[in-house]
């Protein structure tokens, strides 16, 4: 399930195959997913769908319900599950957790593994208001909490290198101290 920008519930129904819309009454088909199983769905920028499903493609369909990239990336295994960072150290990247990885994808949809170790089954992920990654690891009875370590800035990344190589610069120009002092 998913809210779009409208405040419209979208969920899927994997016995029809259909994605459904709501809002507030009885939901309504938006789309078929054809034979597929849908596993997720997430809500992109300009209220895009974005889809995975038991065929291992992320799909993206518009508001409206068209299929706009039947294969935004593909090669995944058999339940991708995804999630749009919320800014912070994740960027507004889509990630997808499958087979116990996570993947960050690009805006072409080419795949970076960005952790693993997950469980691979009975997963999902979702970001919280604190901009922390939740991983809901259910055969395992346990929810994580991944946080993004940032980079560091250039200006951290100079006084970093000042401190390593300057300093040993300044301590090996001073002049050796003299016996009995």
């Amino acid at each position: 399930m998913a809210f779009d920008s409208t405040g419209r519930l979208l969920m899927s129904d994997d016995d029809s195959h259909l994605v459904l819309a709501s809002t507030g009454g009885a939901p309504t088909a938006l789309f078929s997913t054809g034979t597929v199983r849908l596993f997720d769905i997430e809500i992109g920028p300009s209220d895009l769908i974005y889809s995975g499903a038991n065929d291992g493609k992320i799909r993206i369909h518009g508001a409206d319900g068209s299929l706009l990239n039947d294969m935004f990336s593909a090669g995944f295994g058999g339940s991708p599950r995804l999630a749009f960072g919320k800014g912070f150290g994740f960027g507004n990247d889509l990630y997808v957790l499958d087979d116990g990885d996570l993947f960050r994808l690009d805006v072409a949809g080419t795949p970076t593994i960005v952790g693993s170790g997950f469980a691979s089954v009975f997963t999902d992920i979702k970001f919280g208001p604190d901009g922390a990654l939740y991983v809901s690891e259910f055969s395992n009875d346990r929810i994580l909490r991944v946080s993004a370590v940032p980079e560091p800035s250039s200006a951290v990344l100079a006084f970093v290198c000042f401190v390593a190589f300057g300093l040993g610069a300044y301590k090996s120009k001073r002049a050796p101290m003299a016996a009995g002092r």
